[in-house]
């Protein structure tokens, strides 16, 4: 669990956690998975690009998943071969478990 102490009331707040640990390292371990970050409301997925598929940018592959996404009603962002989920602050934890239970079906499933 994450706090911080703010300077003017001195009261602790607890930070949000936003992305359930033992799904992102479910998530981290797939095959199609190069590597998982998540910092604070930010989730980023980099998903290995096949041999001679194109890379960076040029890569369609974190575009595919952002639309098989929108069926659950997840609004996505792709930038070459990495998929962007961001919540924001006051987002509840169950809406974050349900955006990564939602990727995980659709990298398991295809």
């Amino acid at each position: 669990s994450s706090s911080t102490t703010t300077s003017k009331s001195r009261r602790s707040i607890r930070l949000n956690e936003f992305w359930d640990e033992t799904t992102l390292k479910r998530l981290s371990a797939l095959d199609s998975v190069e590597r998982i970050i998540s910092v604070g409301c930010v989730f980023a997925m980099e998903l290995k690009v096949p041999d001679g598929g194109p890379t960076g940018y040029a890569s369609n592959i974190a575009k595919d998943v952002v639309l098989k996404l929108r069926k659950y009603g997840i609004q996505a962002r792709p930038i070459g071969n990495v998929l962007y989920l961001m919540a924001s602050p006051t987002t509840p934890r169950e809406s974050c478990d349900r955006m990564l239970r939602a990727v995980v079906e659709e990298l398991t499933t295809t």
